[in-house]
């Protein structure tokens, strides 16, 4: 929809507009998709590697050489983890964002189940977790 005084507004179920970034924003973004696909979120990657195929796609080639040479530089710390649902993810984030309280259920390394009621300040990215 178009605003009286210039620019436009979404309605509900509207296609984005096109995205206009400068060089530098564009390899950032092209840089972010490709760590979100470096992090383990379930659910996450293939939808991150769609969107950086695009991207890559419209980028000038000088662009494209620097995102590549980014990417091929950039490598995750060392070790193993699990994936990260992002369902999970979107729940504590939901949860630190409206101070709300969580309920987890956890085993402990000696097998026993734990309960506990968090209150949740941040979520934090540490180790690709």
């Amino acid at each position: 929809m178009l605003l009286r005084f210039g620019g436009y507004q979404l309605g509900v179920g509207a296609a984005l507009p096109a995205l206009l970034l400068d060089d530098e924003e564009a390899v950032a973004v092209a840089v972010s998709l490709h760590c979100a696909v470096l992090t383990g979120l379930t659910g996450i990657e293939e939808t991150a590697v769609r969107a950086l195929a695009k991207l890559e796609q419209v980028l000038p080639s000088r662009l494209r050489h620097r995102v590549r040479t980014v990417q091929s530089t950039v490598v995750p710390m060392g070790g193993t983890t699990q994936p990260v649902d992002t369902g999970v993810l979107r729940t504590a984030a939901t949860a630190v964002r409206d101070h709300q309280r969580l309920r987890a259920a956890y085993r402990g390394h000696d097998g026993t189940e734990t309960r506990r009621v968090l209150k949740p300040h941040k979520v934090v990215h540490s180790a690709r977790r």
